[in-house]
């Protein structure tokens, strides 16, 4: 999985990205992904996810049945973008006081 387009779809709200990827060999065969990143988490939460979940889903895949492996690839991706939002507020307070 390289290659990936990320679009904002028509009317769109602001904090809503398209995340498209063509193809993955990675289980028995070609499988489709394609994801619309709702940003439920805000916007940042949506591009963190359209930049990460697919190459984590890609991982998992390697070593688990489909099912399995996207639900835990959503688990994955939230906790690592929680543990970069608490690491930056960190960094920021720091830098602030």
């Amino acid at each position: 999985m390289s290659e990936y387009t990320q679009t904002d779809p028509p009317g769109a709200a602001p904090n809503q990205r398209l995340s498209l990827v063509p193809s993955c060999v990675c289980y028995q065969g070609a499988l489709s992904y394609y994801a619309v990143y709702d940003g439920h988490g805000g916007v940042e939460a949506a591009k963190y996810a359209s930049v990460q979940l697919h190459s984590v889903l890609g991982r998992r895949l390697q070593h688990q049945q489909p099912k399995d492996a996207l639900h835990d690839a959503f688990l994955d991706t939230d906790r690592m973008f929680v543990d970069r939002a608490k690491r930056e507020v960190t960094i920021a307070v720091t830098n602030w006081a």
